[in-house]
């Protein structure tokens, strides 16, 4: 009969195998286990009415401002929004200007970061 592994079955991991030489038969080579992480979302920020591509602006902008919560250097919104684009673009995704207007102000409100609310470069 096979023995049972006494290893506890997690999932969600990803398994790097690095072996130390040649490995004994029967004995597992050395196994680094890495747990994977979600997306650093709170609960709550996205609404019932949002499509993909509202959903990829909102991760989009609230990555920004929690990276940056006093606003970057030098830019403004025309630009943070052409970034914006960029990326939903580069997803193959389109928001409405006015839409994503709105996205900005709920990500504001969300995040508290009230710098960005401020006209002109940060």
């Amino acid at each position: 009969m096979a023995k049972k592994s006494k290893r506890k079955k997690r999932a969600l991991q990803v398994k790097e195998q690095y072996a130390l030489g040649a490995p004994a038969f029967g004995q597992p080579a050395l196994t680094v286990i890495t747990p994977l992480r979600a997306p650093d979302m709170d609960l709550g920020f996205e609404q019932p009415g949002d499509n993909s591509a509202d959903r990829c602006a909102l991760h989009f902008l609230h990555r920004l401002m929690r990276e940056h919560p006093d606003g970057v250097l030098g830019k403004a919104k025309a630009d943070f929004m052409r970034d914006c684009r960029e990326h939903l673009r580069a997803h193959n995704q389109f928001v409405s200007p006015r839409r994503l207007d709105r996205l900005w102000e709920r990500t504001i409100d969300f995040t508290g970061a009230v710098a960005f609310r401020t006209p002109g470069p940060k």
